[in-house]
């Protein structure tokens, strides 16, 4: 009996896994592509804002809530979002529709794109993969980097880099 029972859990253990496995695959594929698509054109309007914002430093990732006096992560909603550490650009940000997460004197503003089903880490690293692949290749002079859960962008940051290359010089 009790061999039937480690056989039951080890093959429930393997079907999770790879159900796991193959909805990785599927937003690899482009399953979240109409998503995606939507954040994308969030960061294009906010991009086209940057003045009125304040900012040329974009994060794209896991939206961000407050939960009792912390932050946490949204994983059911992605959004593209700015950090403001004064509150100096609420203003700004909410004439754009942008919704205001304030944690510890630190103040994340954000349009969100919420998604059919909550993503684990491997999902939404996966998502943010194939979203950086586009950024690149649309603006390429973005600073793009990845990190474990978001995306950060710095708008027109390699042409910053190379006058301060130059400057060097």
């Amino acid at each position: 009996m009790t061999e039937f029972i480690l056989l039951l859990l080890v093959f429930l253990f393997g079907a999770f896994a790879l159900m796991k496995y193959m909805k990785t695959q599927r937003i690899r594929s482009g399953a979240l592509d109409q998503n995606l698509k939507k954040v994308l054109s969030t960061y294009r309007m906010l991009r086209s804002h940057q003045e009125e914002l304040g900012t040329n430093a974009f994060a794209i990732g896991c939206a961000l809530k407050a939960d009792r006096g912390e932050l946490a992560r949204d994983m059911g909603r992605l959004s593209v979002r700015i950090l403001d550490e004064k509150g100096k650009r609420r203003e700004g940000a909410e004439a754009l529709g942008m919704e205001t997460v304030e944690n510890e004197g630190k103040y994340y503003y954000q349009i969100c794109e919420d998604l059919e089903e909550k993503l684990s880490f491997e999902e939404l690293t996966a998502a943010l993969v194939r979203l950086k692949d586009v950024l690149e290749s649309k603006y390429p002079d973005e600073l793009v980097s990845l990190a474990d859960t978001y995306l950060t962008l710095v708008v027109d940051g390699k042409k910053l880099l190379q006058m301060l290359e130059k400057g060097r010089k």
